[in-house]
């Protein structure tokens, strides 16, 4: 078991957030991803049943993974307006965009799991950029977003 709550160290690369109940802890060894058995168990159950509908569905993995997203919350539209009005709210450079902490976004309720779109920009590098409603967001580093205006070509 890993979970040491009470003592979480943000800054390690021990500290985690379960992909199954979005929980905090401490990993007891660098390949743990899930907080408990149970919840990698019941991650592990979910996936295999949606890659059953993936094969019907015909798409990449990546864009799967977005439909997946889209279909399984029923709140879907209203945390992704949420977070487009949130990113409004931002003093975003128009010309260069902005470089914001995570830590920032997720204190003024932005939820990174939720967009339209996922962009791959390096695939094998395993980096990718996603989209929400006009903005674009990419990792630059482990706690930093560069978050921009998306182009559009107008003539």
């Amino acid at each position: 078991m890993s979970q040491f709550t009470n003592n979480l160290d943000k800054t390690s690369e021990y500290y985690r957030i379960c992909p199954f109940c979005k929980k905090e802890f401490m990993a007891d060894h660098m390949s743990r991803e899930y907080c408990n058995d149970d919840c990698g168990n019941k991650f592990n159950n979910r996936k295999k049943r949606l890659n059953k509908n993936k094969l019907k569905i015909g798409v990449n993995e990546k864009e799967f993974q977005v439909k997946c997203n889209l279909n399984s919350e029923r709140n879907f539209e209203d945390i992704i307006n949420q977070n487009i009005s949130i990113l409004y709210q931002l003093s975003i450079d128009p010309k260069f965009g902005s470089i914001i902490s995570y830590d920032f976004l997720d204190s003024i309720g932005f939820n990174v799991n939720y967009f339209n779109k996922i962009i791959p920009v390096k695939p094998n590098l395993n980096k990718f950029k996603i989209e929400i409603g006009p903005f674009s967001i990419s990792r630059i580093k482990y706690n930093l977003a560069h978050i921009e205006t998306i182009k559009t070509n107008k003539k």
